[in-house]
């Protein structure tokens, strides 16, 4: 778990400070090889110069990358079910995925699945 933040989506699933000190997401955790994080540096669009899509930073000692753009927005059907299936593999919570979902505008995602969604 990391406390005092919540997870996001701005077309991709992020992660932000809360207000709420007491506020967590539940995360897998990788341990990577110096090579690995080039490697991810360039997936992620990351740039040193910060004219990338993403900012590296340390959250409880854990490098992760932050979006540029405060900007909330729904992710593709494919993308959140890929999320889905991560969260699954990792015996994590699914409530904290869908309530992100839905407050980036997925109304009613488990009540109709109108998004084509795969539900818990």
């Amino acid at each position: 778990m990391i406390y005092g933040h919540e997870l996001v989506f701005r077309g991709v699933a992020d992660i932000m400070k809360s207000k709420d000190p007491n506020m967590y997401i539940p995360v897998g955790i990788w341990e990577i090889e110096p090579e690995d994080e080039l490697s991810l540096d360039h997936y992620e669009g990351y740039r040193t110069d910060g004219t990338g899509l993403y900012d590296k930073i340390k959250v409880a000692g854990i490098m992760t990358y932050t979006m540029n753009t405060d900007r909330i927005s729904t992710p593709s059907t494919g993308y959140f079910n890929s999320i889905l299936t991560g969260y699954r593999d990792f015996a994590l919570d699914t409530n904290f995925l869908y309530d992100a979902a839905g407050w980036a505008g997925y109304d009613g995602i488990k009540a109709d699945n109108v998004f084509g969604l795969e539900i818990a």
